[in-house]
């Protein structure tokens, strides 16, 4: 059966004669189906979070991202979609998708008497400062307690150098600059400092990874030796001028990092602290 365009919405009948008898059977006409984003701009890799209404309940959703959408056709990205069922209000739970690049997020059905090329919705989201920027920012990672630090903890003065294990958190590096760019990112850190002692920096050690989010960030990425001193200059991640999908050099990406200080034997007992600065060029 088609619903006849101007039909109102809301719980309706539905008659139906056969022969002589007939039956009504409760039918409800949903408004035109919608989606809507928890943000409609962000930095390029931003999560946003997702949620839809009038949609077929019970029908099996696709969330995807589509470059663009034209003469009411999404062109879609490369990005996996993330798969969702719609509930027996029509409504899309609360989900979260992650935006590699400025477009719209589309909600499609994919439930095999749906028709994919009609039934779906979308929202815009727009790059927050587009073509200008070359930015990062930092996530809590393993057992930090802030996005600013890292916690090595504490031990006993050891009677021989001892490791301890910590983690860089993590950095999304976002270059908005939609051009043919590369950058660079570096790290170097002050001596440790005590109340009465200090401890050199080359006592730390930081092997990096990194890698984009998402298909459409550009490729290029190169990430930094493992158990490079912070005796000097550190490599963190560096990204060179090749282009991606969209023909420039573009994207977000994220680096990792493990990082390892080994106490000297018989240091003395003390609560150090050092200065980390890390530096986008």
């Amino acid at each position: 059966m088609t619903v006849p365009t101007g039909a109102t919405t809301g719980s309706r009948s539905l008659k139906v004669v056969i022969s002589s008898g007939s039956a009504f059977t409760p039918i409800k006409i949903l408004s035109a189906r919608t989606v809507t984003l928890s943000d409609s701009t962000g930095a390029v890799g931003s999560s946003v979070t997702v949620t839809a209404s009038n949609f077929d309940p019970g029908a099996a959703v696709q969330i995807k991202l589509a470059k663009t959408v034209t003469g009411g056709t999404p062109v879609y990205t490369a990005d996996t979609p993330v798969n969702a069922t719609i509930s027996e209000t029509g409504t899309l739970a609360a989900t979260s998708f992650t935006v590699s690049t400025p477009g719209a997020v589309v909600v499609v059905e994919t439930a095999p008497d749906g028709d994919p090329s009609v039934d779906w919705a979308s929202a815009p989201f727009s790059s927050l400062v587009p073509g200008t920027t070359l930015s990062m920012r930092s996530f809590i990672t393993g057992s930090n307690s802030t996005n600013t630090g890292i916690d090595f903890g504490s031990l006993t003065s050891p009677n021989k150098p001892t490791p301890i294990a910590g983690d860089l958190n993590r950095i999304q590096v976002v270059d908005q600059r939609y051009g043919a760019y590369g950058w660079s990112l570096t790290a170097t850190m002050s001596n440790f400092v005590g109340a009465s002692v200090s401890m050199n920096k080359s006592t730390v050690s930081l092997s990096p990874s990194c890698a984009a989010v998402g298909a459409n960030s550009a490729p290029g990425l190169t990430a930094g030796g493992s158990s490079q001193s912070f005796a000097s200059t550190v490599a963190l991640c560096a990204k060179d001028t090749q282009t991606g999908t969209s023909g420039n050099t573009s994207g977000a990406y994220n680096v990792d990092a493990s990082v390892v200080l080994t106490i000297p034997a018989f240091q003395r007992a003390d609560v150090y602290s050092a200065i980390m600065t890390i530096t986008l060029s």
